[in-house]
């Protein structure tokens, strides 16, 4: 799983938190807990482009009483969903100035992503469970990130504390690369995903689970209601085309949806997936088109936690195959393995 690195710059002091604009007047008050990006880069989200990195704007960080043994009540929390939010100038900084509890000898740190899509995904935490949604409509799903750490007080000095970022989901997406025109229809997944998940930062084992409220993801094909995610191409679909338009020929171009340039599934990791199919037709000038549906079997595969899946559509000489690729979050080299599946 991808690991993002972020820090804490904690002294030890008397844990109070006030507004920016207060006066500290208080004998036990030292250095302030401050936030920067440890790693040197910030997680990329599902937004992110293929040729970039996009940065986590903000996050919400928690912190309890682990003196004993670990806490996750309200009763032991001393941060409370403080949110982090980064600025290209300032780095990272909270409204309240927060301080290191004199008496603490040692505080657990739990964060968490903050979501664009408030209403669709519905992040929502309570002593150390995190809830959430994955919204139906690929334009609405977000990647999301969580860490936790335990430290100790610092000694002396400054006290770095380091959050690891970890992404949760499945993130899938498209490609395709021919030897000549294709105009694609439709983009689908099936499988029985769930809907709602709950990330629990207690756990030792299986952290990520159905919530209480989770469905299976839905979409609806005609008249039917189908199983799964399609990424939304409508009726203009997806061209890959020649060189008169911005997709060319010969080169991998990622399927994106009409509606919006989204073209990432975040969904929950899976077994229970079923298959890809693609529905598209070649335009050779002056043919009339012929219309295929490309099918490939997902029974055997496994969507694993906070891995990148690239499922890439290939013409040459008339036939096609699937290959997929285990990719990185952040654009790293993955694996790649031939899927089964060949038209003649």
């Amino acid at each position: 799983m991808k690991k993002i690195l972020f820090s804490v710059f904690a002294v030890a002091a008397v844990m109070t938190a006030c507004s920016k604009s207060d006066v500290v007047d208080a004998p036990n008050i030292d250095t302030p807990i401050t936030f920067e990006a440890y790693s040197g880069k910030v997680p990329v989200t599902k937004a992110a482009s293929i040729d970039g990195e996009a940065e986590l704007a903000s996050f919400n960080v928690y912190a309890y009483d682990h003196s004993t043994e670990a806490q996750y009540s309200e009763v032991y929390s001393l941060i409370n969903g403080e949110a982090v939010v980064y600025d290209e100038t300032t780095g990272w900084s909270t409204d309240a100035i927060l301080f290191w509890p004199a008496n603490m000898t040692k505080m657990n740190f739990i964060a968490y992503n903050t979501s664009a899509n408030t209403t669709s995904t519905n992040l929502t935490y309570s002593a150390g469970k995190l809830a959430f949604n994955i919204d139906n409509d690929v334009v609405n799903q977000e990647d999301i990130l969580v860490a936790q750490t335990t430290v100790a007080q610092p000694k002396s000095g400054d006290a770095e504390v380091s959050l690891k970022f970890d992404h949760i989901l499945s993130r899938v997406y498209f490609t395709v690369v021919s030897d000549r025109p294709m105009f694609i229809s439709s983009v689908e997944l099936h499988g029985d995903f769930d809907t709602q998940l709950v990330y629990d930062f207690t756990a030792t084992t299986n952290a990520l689970t159905a919530g209480d409220n989770s469905t299976k993801a839905t979409f609806t094909k005609g008249e039917n209601t189908v199983n799964g995610y399609d990424l939304g191409l409508g009726s203009t679909g997806f061209t890959y085309a020649n060189s008169e338009n911005s997709k060319v020929v010969g080169t991998d171009q990622n399927i994106v949806g009409s509606a919006s340039d989204e073209y990432f599934f975040m969904i929950a990791p899976s077994t229970d997936a079923t298959a890809i199919k693609i529905a598209y037709n070649f335009m050779d000038e002056g043919q009339n088109p012929v219309s295929y549906t490309a099918t490939v079997d997902l029974a055997d595969f496994t969507f694993e936690t906070g891995k990148s899946y690239q499922f890439k559509l290939v013409n040459t000489s008339s036939k096609i195959k699937f290959s997929v690729t285990e990719d990185s979050f952040e654009w790293g080299t993955g694996s790649t393995s031939d899927l089964v599946f060949v038209i003649e």
